[in-house]
């Protein structure tokens, strides 16, 4: 285990590396810049801003400066923020994004692995088809649907809970079940699918032959091995939950990450937009080794030899 985890470190430093890059390219390609919104701005002054943001120098030089500066920890200035580094300001908002993310993932896996159990148990029945059908649904509702609908509903008309900001706790409700919908949907059906299945194993029927609780034998035996798919879906699932904070912070005027990503798009801040996507990109790296780590625990038959 030990040496698989120094191997998969390794590998984030080329994974990075190639995200840089092409992150760099592109975002370049777009048409505009970072200043060309001040409208006013004196043709010798624009000039000054470029140089001292070193935008006038050649694409490759800008390259290899800014792959200088990163391998010093050191993600440069924001082009529109000027009082704020890049790092500085996201480590002002990550704490929010992720404190989102985390509401959002206990939601989800609360609700999804609940019913998964309730449909699971009740196979065959009404009470199965009807979570199974809500699940679907949830499937195809997107966040930018949910979160404006639940907003809507909950914010305005029922005037039950306030529909922007992030201070009180009460604020904090409408956008995790917005990001946590439909995350709860795909784990009620990867955990109904995975326990149905484990439940008409021989080692199950074993069990219920030696006089062992129902509730036992769900919880000590089926909920183990029920579990690994549902712990495959959390790697990439926690990503998501991340970047699809994108929209349900705009949505909801959290002072988040996601909602910076989008005004630094917005404004062409280039080395905010560099930042951001290094920041998730790194997470996105240590959720996915953290999955292959309990899914080893979970399961000894996996070997990382």
């Amino acid at each position: 285990m030990r040496k698989y985890i120094v191997k998969k470190v390794l590998l984030f430093i080329p994974a990075i590396f190639t995200i840089i890059t092409i992150t760099f390219f592109f975002i370049r390609l777009a048409p505009g810049g970072p200043f060309d919104k001040d409208k006013n701005v004196p043709p010798e002054v624009l000039q000054n801003l470029e140089r001292y943001y070193h935008l006038d120098e050649p694409l490759w030089k800008q390259y290899i400066r800014y792959i200088t500066n990163v391998l010093k920890l050191d993600l440069g200035p924001s082009f529109r923020k000027p009082s704020y580094s890049v790092r500085e300001w996201i480590v002002l908002r990550l704490p929010v994004s992720i404190e989102l993310g985390i509401y959002a993932l206990t939601f989800a896996l609360s609700i999804g692995i609940l019913c998964g159990f309730v449909s699971a148990l009740k196979q065959n029945t009404w009470v199965s088809s009807l979570i199974i059908s809500l699940g679907i649904i949830g499937i195809c509702i997107p966040n930018f649907v949910s979160g404006p609908l639940l907003a809507l509903f909950f914010g305005i008309k029922l005037d039950l809970l306030p529909i922007a900001g992030w201070d009180l706790p009460q604020q904090k409700i409408l956008p995790s079940l917005a990001l946590g919908f439909i995350y709860s949907a795909y784990i009620l059906r990867i955990f109904h699918s995975s326990l149905t299945e484990v439940l008409n194993k021989e080692y199950i029927r074993t069990a219920k032959a030696k006089g062992l609780s129902q509730s036992r034998i769900l919880i000590v035996h089926a909920s183990k091995g029920a579990l690994q798919p549902v712990v495959s879906f959390l790697g990439p699932a926690g990503a998501n939950l991340l970047t699809g904070s994108f929209v349900i912070e705009t949505i909801f005027h959290i002072p988040g990450l996601g909602r910076e990503f989008v005004e630094a798009t917005f404004n062409r801040d280039y080395t905010m937009i560099m930042g951001i996507v290094i920041v998730y990109a790194v997470l996105i790296l240590i959720f996915n080794l953290t999955v292959d780590i309990i899914q080893g625990w979970l399961d000894p038959r996996i070997s990382y030899d």
